[in-house]
């Protein structure tokens, strides 16, 4: 089966609900289906597969327990699928894929972080735990594949990104992780705190804001201690060997310690086993 990775945006498309569950199992009319369905049904047909996932018709979205197993799933469901195809530049669900049709020519891999598909938050996690995608832009097709991008599944590196991503409901920052967190707790072998992993939390606490206002969310989503509580870019500092920090009077000093310079304010605290 195939995977379809697209923006929902301002036009909501097609979707499964309680009301309509019956009538969509015995079918879906064709000429109901948005465009961008469309072509990803038909590109999937021509690969030979005889499924295709889409989040909107396959999770029932006024279930809230069919959306919580669903979005549970996601490692499960992104990282065994023979492929997926993204939507990179298509606005909603009936803009479609757009028009390819010329000779295939290869180039050395180029980065397309300018695709609207890849502002949305959502969207970080399928691309991650996706083995094969393949982005239709507007005048080219664009192979991705994990063993390209393996570097990039450092779990530092991939809240920093997903931390300037977009979302349209604030309250799914932690879901929209879910399926990455999956597979880094099996290889890890660690225990998930909301964004951070225990074994390394004293070094990641270190994190801070790249914004000089406050982003503080009004409506609590995660502790305050986390990334996840603001929205703002997420600033990890990289430190090559730490040391422990004396406790001084001083409440604006400076400390350097190898490659990392930390500016700021100091706060004496007391951490027990």
């Amino acid at each position: 089966y195939g995977c379809l990775s697209h923006r929902w945006g301002s036009r909501q498309p097609l979707q499964t609900r309680k009301e309509t569950l019956s009538r969509f199992k015995a079918g879906i009319p064709w000429e109901s289906i948005p465009k961008t369905f469309q072509d990803a049904i038909t590109f999937t047909r021509k690969l030979g597969l005889s499924y295709i996932w889409i989040d909107s018709l396959c999770i029932i979205q006024d279930d809230k327990q069919d959306w919580q197993q669903q979005s549970g799933a996601m490692a499960a469901i992104y990282s065994n699928s023979y492929v997926t195809l993204a939507a990179a530049v298509a606005d909603d669900s009936k803009a479609g894929f757009g028009g390819v049709d010329m000779p295939i020519f290869v180039r050395r891999p180029y980065q397309h972080g300018g695709f609207p598909l890849l502002r949305r938050a959502w969207v970080h996690q399928e691309r991650l735990l996706s083995h094969r995608i393949i982005y239709f832009a507007y005048e080219e097709l664009i192979w991705e594949c994990d063993e390209t991008f393996e570097c990039e599944k450092r779990w530092r590196r991939v809240v920093s990104e997903y931390s300037t991503l977009d979302l349209t409901h604030p309250r799914d920052a932690l879901p929209a992780l879910s399926g990455i967190v999956q597979v880094y707790k099996e290889a890890l072998d660690d225990e998930y705190l909301a964004g951070f992993w225990k074994k390394s939390l004293l070094f990641d606490l270190l994190w801070y804001r790249d914004c000089p206002k406050d982003t503080v969310l009004s409506r609590c989503r995660a502790p305050s201690w986390s990334w996840v509580s603001t929205e703002s870019s997420l600033m990890a500092p990289s430190i090559s060997s730490a040391s422990l920090l004396s406790p001084s009077d001083s409440t604006t000093e400076s400390w350097q310690n190898s490659s990392t310079q930390w500016p700021g304010h100091l706060v004496a605290i007391l951490m027990e086993k």
